[in-house]
């Protein structure tokens, strides 16, 4: 399966207000843990996960990828399992 990862919150607290987001720091927490935990999920089932950004002030993105990492180190997997999304404008690869 393919699944694309899109979320996050802002860093400018008023606007997390706007769109109804109360994440403090722990929520903040369990929110990466979480991305984290789905991560290694998704890689134990090997699925391909397209994502859109690196930036860990702002998005989940990171954090899927950081658990998929870890679990695909445990695996002998060929193939890109993590891709970036087509189009994205980066100055950088991502997870390059």
């Amino acid at each position: 399966m393919k699944v694309t990862i899109v979320g996050g919150w802002d860093t400018d607290h008023i606007k997390n207000k706007e769109w109804e987001l109360e994440l403090d720091n722990d929520k903040k927490d369990e929110l990466k843990e979480f991305c984290r935990t789905l991560g290694r999920s998704l890689a134990m089932k090997r699925h391909t996960v397209f994502v859109g950004s690196d930036d860990k002030d702002k998005s989940v993105d990171p954090f899927v990828v950081e658990g998929m990492l870890q679990q695909l180190a445990k695996q002998n997997r060929s193939g890109r399992p993590i891709r970036p999304i087509q189009g994205i404008e980066s100055n950088k690869d991502l997870y390059g």
